[in-house]
């Protein structure tokens, strides 16, 4: 991986330069492979459920996990998944502007983490939040 160019148009899509825009944000763009990335440090707990899942593919496989192989290879297709997380937030009484902009974003967005976001992913996040009370208000 290299680190994004300081006097590049930021990855976000600001039309801004990155020293402008996203580069003081608590995650920076790289290079890697010719496609830029979003690289967010990991806590160690996140690392250590990482070290064990790539431990668990060798168990279960006979060979360290590729570039193409999933991390949890164990898991319901993403659509499903998708209808799990509501179903849980539904019954933990989450509220519904949440549950709807998770549905429309993709994202669970908190106080803790909005701080990984660029700009116009958390313009997404609560213009999505809006929309739910426009309709359902």
């Amino acid at each position: 991986m290299k680190k994004y160019p300081r006097n590049a148009l930021c990855p976000c899509g600001s039309g801004k330069k990155y020293k402008h825009c996203c580069i003081d944000k608590e995650f920076e763009w790289v290079e890697r492979n010719g496609e830029i990335c979003k690289r967010i440090p990991l806590p160690n707990n996140v690392t250590n459920i990482l070290k064990k899942q790539y431990q668990k593919h060798i168990d279960t496989f006979g060979r360290e996990p590729g570039p193409d192989d999933l991390v949890f290879f164990n898991v319901p297709s993403g659509i499903d998944l998708e209808k799990e997380t509501v179903k849980i937030m539904e019954e933990a009484g989450i509220p519904g502007e949440l549950i709807y902009a998770y549905k429309k974003t993709g994202r669970l967005v908190s106080e803790e983490n909005k701080k990984y976001l660029t700009d116009a992913e958390l313009k997404e996040w609560k213009d999505a939040i809006a929309e739910y009370y426009s309709i359902y208000h």
